[in-house]
């Protein structure tokens, strides 16, 4: 492999459409996936119900049963979306980095933090337990639950995107590609 001997500077604003995409990207690599094949599920058996309720013999009070349970469903599978996605811009508005300015130096050492005005920080590559690769950014994990998040659109050209990506790739053990 390519050593990178440069660091690599990242710098971009934090804001809530940032914030956003971290979290699809997220739910996209992470068992959350599975909640979209619980609700398809969960819809799927309340529409199966309210048919098997539906016919002759339950009266008036198994069409009320059966409407009750296929709109459950509905509402399960038509708000999932939206609704986590309205939790996580309202989770965004309390933050304290709230439209703040990130910047991030990599090297073969490790990597730099700073957020404007509230923090800085340096960690070495062992700190990362697995990485996300996607076309809108990279997550880095500390644990199972806590990322890093470095946008795709902070580098200054696609050049230091790739050397960032395969400087990834060198020093993470677990690394997973979304492309």
């Amino acid at each position: 492999m390519r050593r990178v001997e440069e660091t690599i500077p990242v710098r971009f604003r934090w804001s809530e459409e940032e914030f956003v995409l971290a979290h699809r990207i997220y739910l996209r690599s992470s068992a959350s996936r599975y909640l979209v094949w619980f609700a398809w599920a969960f819809f799927f058996v309340c529409a199966y119900l309210a048919y098997a309720n539906w016919s002759p013999g339950y009266g008036w009070q198994g069409i009320v049963y059966s409407l009750i349970l296929f709109l459950c469903g509905t509402i399960v599978l038509v708000v999932r979306g939206p609704g986590q996605f309205w939790l996580i811009r309202r989770a965004f508005r309390k933050r304290p980095d709230l439209e703040r300015d990130l910047h991030y130096e990599f090297d073969e050492n490790g990597f730099k933090t700073r957020t404007e005005g509230l923090a800085a920080s340096e960690a070495a590559w062992a700190l990362i337990q697995r990485a996300v690769l996607a076309p809108e950014g990279t997550l880095l994990f500390q644990t199972p639950r806590q990322y890093m998040y470095v946008s795709g659109s902070g580098f200054a050209d696609v050049a230091s995107r790739e050397r960032f990506d395969a400087l990834v790739r060198q020093k993470v053990e677990r690394v997973v590609n979304l492309d």
